[in-house]
This record gives structure tokens, sequence and C-alpha cells, in this order.
């Protein structure tokens, strides 16, 4: 909701008209009775807008993305990005299972950080973090977070700086949390 708060002031973009969230919610409620609001349990997740289409049928609205009538320039304009037709079944558990195996087996076949413990910020560069983590479990990360919609197994997919830190920290700990997991495996088995 507060998302779509700051996309409203955006678009008024005028001081003079400044209301709440809760009145925002109150005119939305009043002049788009399909859509719905739905507070989380959790307090530290955002409230919801949901949109219905149709009697059974539900669209979240999330990250701002919303599709604006508006016939302006590319400013200010949203892009929604298209919907994932690919229904979760079976078939589709048993290929991610796959995949993990897959990316396990490169984890665990990733070389390790060489240099002299504790490493220097000299030592933790962003290239030597590549060499150690694998490539295909970077383009996976930034597949699943759509940080990058290019395919390619050769090289490492192009991202922003500031989503390639994380998604190197977050490929970083899986590598290190399936290297602990082996060695542990490997001692209860010796």
């Amino acid at each position: 909701m507060k998302k779509l708060k700051k996309v409203f002031d955006d678009k008024l973009s005028s001081k003079e008209c400044q209301i709440s969230v809760r009145q925002l919610k109150r005119w939305l409620l009043r002049d788009y009775p399909q859509l719905i609001f739905v507070k989380p349990k959790q307090r530290n997740l955002h409230e919801l807008v949901l949109y219905r289409e149709s009697p059974d049928e539900l669209v979240v609205i999330d990250n701002g993305n919303i599709n604006t009538d508006s016939t302006d320039t590319d400013e200010g304009a949203f892009d929604v990005p298209p919907a994932c037709d690919i229904p979760f079944d079976n078939e589709s558990s048993g290929i991610l299972y796959k995949a993990a195996l897959i990316l396990r087996n490169l984890m665990a076949e990733s070389p390790s950080l060489s240099c002299i413990w504790p490493p220097t910020a000299n030592e933790l560069t962003k290239d030597a973090v590549k060499e150690v983590i694998p490539m295909l479990l970077f383009n996976f990360l930034a597949w699943c977070t759509a940080a990058s919609e290019e395919f390619t197994v050769e090289n490492f997919v192009q991202v922003a700086d500031k989503i390639e830190s994380k998604l190197l920290s977050v490929a970083q700990d899986l590598v290190y949390c399936n290297l602990e997991v082996e060695n542990k495996c490997q001692s209860i088995c010796h």
C-alpha cells in the first residue's frame, strides 16, 4: 500500500494535494470496488493490493508495477512484467529437483578462496568471489530474482552493480553452506 501511495504522490507531484494512505485507500475502494487490500499477519510485511479481474481471479499488484492509461512519454510510466503462464505441477518439481542437484554438484566442484585466513579487503574483490562461485549458480539466482532475462551459459549475466553484490553474496553463502554440509557428512561417515 505504501508503494501505491508513493506512485500516487509521484503522479500528482503537487504539494497542495497531500492525502494520507488511509484517504487514498478509501478513495480507491469507493472508485474501484474490484481492488482488495490484504494485510499480512506479520507486522513487518506490507499490505498487498489485489485486483479482481473476474469473480474467481485475483491479480497481485506488486513493486509499484501498475499499468497506466496515460499516453505520456516513457518517464513516469511503469512496465508490467508478463505473467508466467507455466503451471506448477509434479513435472516442474522434478525439473527443480534436477536443477538443484546440478547446482549442488557445481558448488561441490567449485574452488575455494585461495588466500591466507582471514582474508584482507584486497583479496575479497568481486573478481575473486566470481572465481569461487559457479557461473551457472550466479546466473540462476539472477534469473530467479528477475535481475536478468539474458540466457547464457558462457559467462556471468549482466546485472546492476548493487544487485550483483547481493547475488554474489547469496551465491557465496550457498557455496560455503554446501561445503559445511559435505564436511559434516564426511566426518560422520568416516
